[in-house]
């Protein structure tokens, strides 16, 4: 165990060289900067603010989930990045981690029924797997080892619905917390007339 700690101290520093000397500031560093800079200003601007707590939810549901699956694939080398953001934080290695997130984000904003929202998550899904993804792979951002296009789409789609299942799921519960409160709140106040 102690020699896999040494080797992974010196595969993190070796990493982290090669990231300051060559990475940093490069074209595909500002690309990843810039994607999910616009992103960010995307949900800014369209989140709708009588929701903001459960929209916010979904952001952080869609943030640990896509984080997740992420890491998961490059344990198991389905896919790399050869350029990163930030190399010593994993969920902000790759060139989508708040894109993905925020689309997901945003659709379960829009689009209330879960017919709707499995129509436009498809059609992201769609959009991301067989466009934006490749355009990545041609700018080398994206590279992938035992994985394609189609099992990214199939992936997306799961995600989608894990994230609007769990997502209702939490606010069903948090709403019923809430009414629970009120009936309870109501019902003391109402006790206490009676004695008066």
């Amino acid at each position: 165990m102690q020699e896999i700690d040494q080797l992974n101290q010196r595969a993190n520093t070796m990493e982290m060289e090669w990231w300051l000397t060559h990475d940093l500031f490069s074209l595909q560093w500002w690309i990843i900067v810039i994607v999910n800079l616009a992103f960010i200003g995307l949900l800014l601007f369209f989140i709708d603010r009588n929701r903001t707590m459960t929209i916010l939810l979904a952001f952080l549901v869609g943030f640990s989930l896509v984080g997740f699956v992420d890491q998961t694939g490059k344990f198991f080398r389905f896919w790399s990045y050869p350029h990163q953001f930030l190399p010593f934080s994993e969920n902000f290695n790759a060139v989508d981690f708040f894109a993905i997130p925020i689309m997901f984000t945003l659709i379960y904003q829009r689009f209330g029924t879960w017919r709707a929202y499995l129509i436009a998550a498809v059609v992201f899904s769609l959009l991301s797997s067989y466009i934006g993804e490749p355009i990545f792979v041609f700018l080398d951002i994206y590279k992938l080892d035992n994985w394609t296009y189609t099992k990214s789409f199939f992936a997306l789609c799961v995600m989608s619905v894990f994230l609007k299942a769990m997502v209702d799921w939490m606010v069903g519960k948090r709403e019923q917390v809430h009414t629970d409160t009120d009936h309870k709140v109501a019902f003391s106040f109402f006790k206490s007339k009676q004695k008066v």
